[in-house]
């Protein structure tokens, strides 16, 4: 991570949130695949990301990594901690590309401000109707998609690594069924066998059938 003065952008997009006091602000950038908060540590920061994308995920019981949602250039990180007085991080973030955040530190009177609290209540309502779509999504979808779907999410850089016992506890199809449509995916060159574990192959193809 590297912090920077803020710059113009930055200044704009304070002022969306209601925020004049800038010296409780500073600009981080994060290089893809850094972390930018961790699952379970305590943060009093908030980030307001200004450019890059950022995935947002869980850890199962498992230890799979379970997608909850992607930020780009837009969004809040650590709003349902500032929100709730609970500083304990709910979700893990990552940089997925070069990803530039003003980070907000916690302060008293930033909690009174009522233009800032009511932006940042208003993107928390849009964050969890989001996650919670995807969900419902995951749950009516049928195994095929959700699968195609959960592969597209979770691998961005193309290898499956993971078991595929560890993917089926994710999405929540049997073990059997998975490996049924992890075979026709094979079959059809949309996923190749690889030595670790699998490829994609037909990027385009493996987007169609997640929709």
């Amino acid at each position: 991570m590297t912090v920077l003065p803020l710059d113009d952008v930055c200044k704009d997009r304070l002022r969306e949130y209601g925020i004049e006091d800038q010296k409780l602000c500073d600009l981080a950038c994060f290089s893809p695949g850094e972390t930018v908060i961790r699952e379970g540590d305590e943060i009093h920061k908030l980030y307001l990301i200004v450019e890059g994308k950022v995935r947002i995920y869980s850890v199962l019981p498992s230890g799979k990594e379970l997608t909850l949602m992607y930020h780009e250039s837009k969004g809040v990180l650590g709003d349902w901690e500032f929100l709730s007085g609970n500083h304990t991080a709910s979700a893990t973030s990552v940089a997925e590309t070069p990803v530039r955040c003003i980070r907000v530190s916690y302060k008293e009177k930033l909690i009174n401000n009522v233009g800032f609290v009511r932006r940042i209540a208003s993107d928390s309502i849009e964050r969890a109707r989001r996650v919670s779509n995807n969900y419902v999504s995951a749950a009516l979808q049928p195994s095929e998609k959700q699968v195609c779907a959960y592969i597209l999410n979770s691998y961005p850089n193309g290898m499956i690594l993971d078991y595929l016992t560890s993917m089926s506890k994710a999405t929540g199809v049997s073990y059997r069924h998975l490996l049924r449509i992890i075979h026709k995916l094979c079959s059809e060159g949309i996923l190749e066998k690889s030595e670790r574990g699998y490829r994609i192959t037909d990027l385009e193809r493996l987007k169609a059938y997640s929709y």
